[in-house]
């Protein structure tokens, strides 16, 4: 059975936010623990985060704690940074009271074991509610290439062996993402449609990390543009 939910390309970006903006309503209305949104990096979410951040309601937003999925192993300053990304592209949500913790990257041999040790410590405490990834032409996800095999080997936030488009990166495993109650990999652009149809098919597990996430995961959805 397919994962893969179609959106006009004009409205995706307004249609997810407001799917994920009921989504979260319901689940406080339910259970009153904070919410953890798990945030990838890249272009793709730019749209999606900056209206995201603007439908939050000021209580919606004080219950919702954003983390980092993945991060270059760059200055938080820098223009590739994803945690500048989003920093840029939920400001409104952080200035209703929403709350941001970024991957620290400026001990790089320490920062994954304390990322996971933040994470273990939220887990205790709020709800790991939803994960948005992206997904790249060549079929990665988060920061789980097909040519690095760091996250098959490791339950823990890792960083990868080796460097990618120029960086050595920190990464959720699988482990993590599986965490969360829900997973969307969110592929707006026809340039992305080969890719989703590749990963798709459950038999590309060992070829692509997407698709491995996708059917590793019991809530993962491919949100894409209509054809």
């Amino acid at each position: 059975m397919s994962k893969i939910f179609t959106i006009p390309e004009t409205h995706i970006a307004t249609e997810v936010s407001t799917l994920i903006f009921g989504h979260m309503k319901s689940a406080l209305l339910q259970d009153s623990r904070d919410l953890v949104i798990a945030l990838s990096g890249g272009n793709s979410p730019v749209a999606l985060y900056t209206a995201l951040a603007e439908i939050l309601d000021v209580e919606t937003a004080k219950k919702t704690v954003f983390v980092q999925v993945d991060e270059r192993i760059v200055d938080s300053t820098h223009n590739d940074s994803n945690q500048k990304m989003i920093r840029e592209t939920m400001a409104s949500a952080l200035s209703k009271g929403a709350r941001f913790s970024s991957m620290d990257v400026r001990e790089v041999k320490n920062s994954a074991q304390s990322y996971n040790g933040y994470l273990n410590d939220l887990a205790k405490s709020s709800r790991l509610f939803l994960v948005i990834l992206g997904v790249g032409s060549d079929g990665h996800t988060a920061s789980i290439f097909p040519s690095d095999d760091s996250a098959t080997k490791e339950s823990d936030v890792f960083l990868t062996r080796e460097a990618h488009n120029g960086y050595k990166r920190l990464s959720f495993s699988y482990y993590w993402m599986c965490q969360f109650a829900l997973c969307y990999i969110y592929a707006p652009g026809l340039e992305k449609h080969k890719i989703i149809k590749a990963i798709d098919d459950p038999d590309a597990r060992s070829k692509y990390p997407a698709s491995e996430l996708l059917h590793r995961h019991e809530n993962c959805l491919i949100l894409a543009t209509t054809n």
